[in-house]
């Protein structure tokens, strides 16, 4: 196979029986898949037959009838002869097109999983005896060791007769060197026999990688015959087919790889080489140190010489299992290592050496408790290789014999093998050790991509998209994350170019984009580009039309900020051309362009359009002379010179009276665009590879370069002092160029790396540092080309802040989106500020007289921007309750008696007891009561006669007197209403009333009775007493029978009249505001 996503994770026993477990496992569950069809086909056939025989009883019954109605069930049997057919044709498929060929597939791979499992399993046992055989021997040679060294210790007891231990000592010696020497093969074979084992398990990995791939192939495949023939079954299963159709389709077009990425062992693969371990290595066990020195030289003797054979063979280590570890050779090397350290601890710690693989040796006892020493290499991880391999050039065997035998050689050369701070030197006591340190690396935050859309149901949540990425930047509980949103990729890609992509190595990024067009610069003769409608998708024909530009290859090419149909290309053929793109695009090759700069004496580097003035375009060419020219007319308006080397980038500032360059000189300049002074200058990057360098915010400075070790950098700077920078910050080492982008808008930057596979974008702002890092944007696939959209071809209706286009190395242009999550669909203001507009500010000829002028700026959606701008807020009109409310009844009063004549304010109290006036009861709901008629009083002809005289004589008249009010009312207070008695509760109050009235009613029929004369008039029944009722309505006090007797209480009772009228429209017009709200409520559930 080509592709083994899993061998390194997987390549050791116990990963390896797991992840055998687990495709035995899905194989399992594929037998259990097609069993579970078989079923649904027996019971599709058993369902077919059955409607089949239900069909023809059916037709039986009824084929004779003559009847209208009955002849009906014949349609209903051949509704089921059809249900019948359907389920049929269905059993039928499911046998030939979903049982069959999984059964055939999933008997295969049982087979395969079996024979793999056989074959890796007979290796793990082959090395589980090596091991043991080895154990065995060092077990042996331990005992020898102990037997030896007692006899020794013997000898050197008894001075007087050493000769009796002369013939065991050698009889000892002999049989504990063959031991060593065995259980040194020994160990070497086994390390062999590792390797061997190795092989096999990651090829077993291989082989059941291979079997889950073609598994989830053919269940892709059986899934989409299933849809396939569920979608024919019928209009009678076409709702069934809907609801499923959406869940298959996401299971045919998941891609295999995803799967096969999610597949984790439950531990972490590492290799676990036994190395070799002897009894003079044991510092625990009693020995002399010149017999554990004579040892250990003698195996290092040993190991030392299988060095030289190998050395001198120079044949490559054919044993090597996986190329990211160590060689055999390495291995004996290391065992080299381990037997002169021990030599250097048994010389007092002296020239202690130092190896690659010592981080990973570990010192554990073995099962029979004696100690053992083994070296735990991962197989996978961040770096996935083991450090620094030795210097091939190394001499072995002159440094182990050095080590041995003097102290000139402490492996000084170790310390050339140094990377990124892993190894670093130390002191201690005056002796010179060599150290390792591990790195400090902060474990980076997650980005994920969200699976299923989330809508936000509380204030501090967000809303997700699918397809969106999101960065998780912590954890709350087991549900919930803490991120945001950073990008999301467009569900659609613009079409492969991997056939049309320039190859030149040019440090440019042969792209750029407007709302209309994005244009590639692509392969050909001479220096054509490609002019691409943004909204295209699919393949890119070999035919498709270009802009046959250039004799020699196009270097760059830039959009006209003010036309959307205007390009500008330059090239080495020492020209610049400006190109008009049909508004529709190319339909054929574009060979002739709308004007022709013509100027340069060398290949045209870059160019850049004027970012306010129409029609100029600024060209630096490798004379290292700048030209501005107009394009309306083809002239070149302005000549700068002054660079002493290659010009690498221009960029020019907000208004367009200054632009930037950086130079091969190192230096950064800032020059004045109408007259190509230098206005500023200063040293930038140290690096030789080219810099980059725009204006950002407030006039600021980002640059972009190198080190002199070839690390990535950016820094801020001002303008009036270039050299020194006011943040700098180194990212990376790599060789790509960083190409910085500046969204003024948003005050982002954009950094991108040509042959990079991540997109970093920081903030820029007023508080320190200045540049505040926001994310980095990563992708599996390098970019060979980048564009960046105007604002005024991104989409605010979904906050999207940017856009990017990314031609990657499979030529398949990636649209990256990047939005803000905000809860609102209104429009954002505080993201959208006015953006450029594709008006200008200038025409070339006011631009070259001195003048400057800021950029014409436009709403980036100018219907969206005024809808927000002034919401719609629906207003309920209501009547003014205010307007209509009655005075207080105190008020009232005062004013109706205040304005009476002075013979009516002093009437005796006589003439109101001469005409008592029962109390009206008061009406809870109305608070008006009429009074019935009443006979007239003598009260006129008891009046004094001051009063009299200013009087209106009564007329009599036989119909009603049109002075006399039928109902006349005033306003009373509270107070006034409960009289003195103190304040009565609403019962006591309507008993008083109801008392009151029984009173009165008697009274009055005492009068009816008392009354002589017939002929006198009665008064109308109009006249009301006014009372305040306990919904502060008013009612009349009046006494019944009064008649105004001038114009002063004809008008007091109008005004009371009016009071009254005013009360109840008041109360009418409430009661209809609460019945609409109670509709309202209604109507929409609140």
């Amino acid at each position: 196979m080509t592709n083994t996503t899993l061998v390194d994770k997987f390549a050791t026993p116990q990963n390896f029986r797991q992840l055998r477990d687990l495709i035995r496992n899905n194989n399992d569950i594929l037998a259990e898949i097609v069993t579970a069809f078989e079923e649904k086909a027996a019971l599709d056939f058993h369902y077919s037959k059955s409607l089949k025989k239900i069909s023809g009883k059916l037709q039986k019954l009824t084929g004779n009838s003559e009847s209208g109605i009955d002849k009906g069930w014949i349609n209903v049997a051949e509704q089921f002869d059809i249900h019948a057919t359907i389920h049929s044709n269905l059993g039928s498929a499911l046998t030939e097109d979903i049982i069959q060929p999984l059964r055939s597939v999933q008997s295969s791979q049982q087979k395969t999983i079996r024979a793999a499992d056989n074959f890796v399993e007979r290796e793990i046992r082959k090395m589980k005896d090596k091991k043991d055989e080895t154990q065995k021997m060092k077990r042996s040679l331990y005992v020898l060791s102990k037997e030896l060294e007692k006899i020794e210790q013997s000898a050197e007891n008894d001075k007087l007769h050493p000769e009796k231990f002369t013939l065991r000592k050698k009889k000892y010696r002999e049989q504990m060197t063959k031991s060593e020497d065995e259980y040194i093969w020994q160990t070497i074979d086994l390390e062999k026999q590792r390797r061997v084992t190795e092989n096999v398990l990651r090829k077993g990995v291989e082989s059941m990688e291979s079997v889950e791939r073609q598994r989830l192939a053919h269940c892709q495949t059986a899934l989409g015959r299933y849809k396939r023939k569920i979608e024919n079954m019928g209009p009678n299963l076409q709702q069934m087919f809907e609801r499923h159709s959406n869940n298959l389709e996401i299971a045919m077009d998941s891609q295999i790889e995803d799967f096969i990425q999610t597949i984790q062992p439950s531990t972490s693969a590492v290799n676990h080489i036994t190395l070799v371990d002897l009894y003079a290595e044991n510092f625990g066990e009693v020995m002399s140190s010149t017999r554990r020195r004579q040892n250990l030289d003698r195996v290092s003797g040993i190991l030392d010489n299988e060095l030289k054979r190998l050395f001198g063979k120079q044949s490559a280590d054919v044993m090597v299992a996986n190329s990211k570890q160590m060689s055999v050779t390495e291995f004996i090397e290391y065992l080299l290592y381990k037997i002169n350290d021990a030599i250097s601890i048994v010389d007092g710690g002296q020239n202690r050496g130092f190896n690659r693989l010592a981080r990973y040796q570990q010192k554990i006892k073995d099962k029979s408790g004696l100690p053992m020493t083994i070296l735990t290499i991962p197989l996978t991880g961040e770096n996935n290789s083991l450090p620094p391999p030795a210097l091939t050039s190394f001499d072995t065997s002159i440094c182990a014999s050095s080590i041995r035998g003097s102290v000139d050689c402490d492996y000084e050369e170790y310390e050339k093998i140094s990377d990124d701070g892993f190894y670093s030197n130390g002191s201690s006591n005056g002796k010179t050790i060599t150290t390792f340190n591990e790195p400090s690396c902060s474990s980076p935050q997650q980005i994920c991509r969200v699976l299923y859309d989330f809508e936000p149901k509380h204030a501090d949540e967000i809303q997700i998209r699918e397809g969106q990425c999101v960065i998780i930047e912590d954890r709350i509980g087991e549900d919930w994350l803490i991120g945001h949103v950073i990008s999301q990729p467009s569900n659609s890609s613009l079409p492969p170019m991997s056939n049309h992509v320039t190859e030149i190595t040019w440090d440019s990024l042969f792209c750029d984009v407007n709302p209309k067009f994005i244009a590639f610069i692509n392969r050909g003769a001479g220096g054509p580009f490609m002019v691409i409608p943004v909204t295209k998708t699919g393949r890119i024909d070999k035919d498709y039309p270009f802009v046959d530009a250039h004799k020699a290859p196009c270097l760059e090419i830039a959009w006209s900020p003010f036309n959307d149909n205007v390009i500008a290309s330059c090239s080495e053929d020492t020209t610049a051309k400006v190109w008009v793109i049909p508004e529709r695009g190319l339909t054929r090759n574009l060979c002739e362009p709308a004007v022709e700069l013509t100027g340069h004496q060398k290949r045209v580097n870059t160019l850049a359009w004027h970012p306010v003035a129409n029609n100029l375009l600024l060209t630096a060419g490798g004379e290292n002379v700048m030209f501005l020219w107009n394009v309306g007319t083809g002239e070149a308006l302005l000549e700068i010179s002054g660079h002493p080397d290659q010009i690498w980038s221009i960029n020019f500032n907000y208004d367009g009276s200054q632009f930037v360059t950086t130079c091969k000189d190192k230096k950064i300049r800032i020059l004045d665009s109408h007259t190509g002074a230098v206005v500023s200058e200063g040293v930038g990057h140290e690096g030789v590879k080219p810099q980059k360098a725009i204006f950002v915010k407030d006039g600021l400075i980002l640059t972009t370069g190198f080190t002199k070790r070839s690390e990535r950098l950016y820094a801020l700077r001002a303008p009036e002092d270039l050299s020194t920078p006011i943040v700098e910050e180194e990212l990376d080492t790599s060789n790509g160029v960083i190409f910085p982008f500046w969204d003024e808008d948003t005050g982002i930057v954009y950094l991108v790396g040509k042959g990079d596979c991540a997109i970093r974008y920081y903030e820029i702002n007023n508080e320190a540092p200045f540049v505040h890092y926001i994310n980095t944007y990563t992708t599996s696939e390098p970019q060979r080309a980048i564009g960046f959209q105007s604002k005024r071809g991104i989409s605010s209706e979904e906050i999207e802040i940017n856009r990017i286009y990314k031609l990657t190395t499979k030529g398949v242009v990636d649209i990256l989106q990047f939005f803000v999550p905000r809860k609102s669909d209104l429009f954002q203001h505080d993201l959208y500020p006015d953006t450029r507009s594709t008006i200008p500010a200038l025409t070339a000829e006011e631009f070259m007289e001195g003048k400057n002028s800021d950029p014409i700026r436009q709403p980036v959606n100018a219907a969206a921007a005024a809808a927000a701008a002034k919401p719609k807020v629906q207003v309920a009109k209501k009547a003014n309750i205010l307007s209509t409310l009655a005075p207080t009844a105190t008020d009232v009063q005062t004013q109706s008696y205040a304005e009476k004549p002075q013979q009516q304010m002093s009437r005796p109290p006589s003439s109101a007891a001469a005409s008592p006036r029962p109390r009206p009861v008061v009406d809870d709901d109305m608070g008006i009561v009429t009074m019935r008629p009443e006979q007239p009083s003598s009260a006129a002809s008891s009046r004094p006669p001051s009063s009299r005289a200013s009087e209106i004589p009564p007329k009599e008249v036989k119909g009603p007197d049109p002075m006399k009010p039928k109902q006349a009312v005033t306003l009373r207070s509270r107070a006034d209403r409960d009289e003195p008695g103190g304040a009565l509760t609403p019962g006591q109050r309507r008993a008083a009333a109801e008392l009151d009235r029984i009173k009165r009613d008697q009274s009055r029929q005492a009068d009816e009775d008392d009354v002589s004369a017939p002929t006198s008039l009665a008064p109308p029944p109009s006249s009301t007493r006014s009372s305040a009722s306990p919904r502060a309505s008013v009612s009349s006090d009046v006494p019944s029978g009064h008649v105004p007797q001038n114009m002063d209480e004809l008008l007091d009772d109008l005004m009371k009249m009016k009071a009254v009228l005013r009360q109840h429209e008041r109360r009418i017009r409430i009661l209809e505001e609460e019945i609409a709200d109670r509709n309202m409520s209604n109507a929409y559930s609140f």
